[in-house]
């Protein structure tokens, strides 16, 4: 019996990394096919909660012309990036993305648009 409590608890482990790694591989996809409304939906409805997931939306945001919207979650992501030291985003466990620093460097580009921009 116990075998068997350890064979399910492998499983659901298991199935759970299967899922994670499904959720991985499209939003890698959407991210490196310039996909942004795709992956904006798509980061939405997943909901991973981190700095990651704050980026993709902000990035996202950005490219669809929505520079508030894209400011607002890039200062989520480089707050989250400092709090979760352990787990923050780097190049080699993120596609290619350095969190916060990829963060600040859009939110930097965000912020000089929006003050270059004609109001009214």
């Amino acid at each position: 019996e116990e075998r068997e409590e350890r064979t399910a608890e492998a499983y659901e482990y298991g199935g759970k990394y299967q899922i994670r790694e499904n959720i991985w591989k499209k939003t890698k996809k959407f991210y490196r096919q310039r996909r942004w409304m795709e992956l904006a939906e798509y980061a939405s409805s997943v909901n991973y909660g981190d700095d990651l997931h704050y980026y993709l939306l902000g990035v996202s945001a950005y490219k669809l012309g929505l520079s508030e919207a894209a400011r607002v979650y890039l200062r989520l992501s480089i707050s989250d990036s400092q709090k979760q030291i352990s787990r923050r985003c780097d190049p080699q466990t993120c596609f290619g993305i350095d969190l916060p620093k990829d963060a600040k460097k859009l939110l930097y580009r965000v912020e000089r648009q929006q003050k270059i921009q004609p109001i009214g």
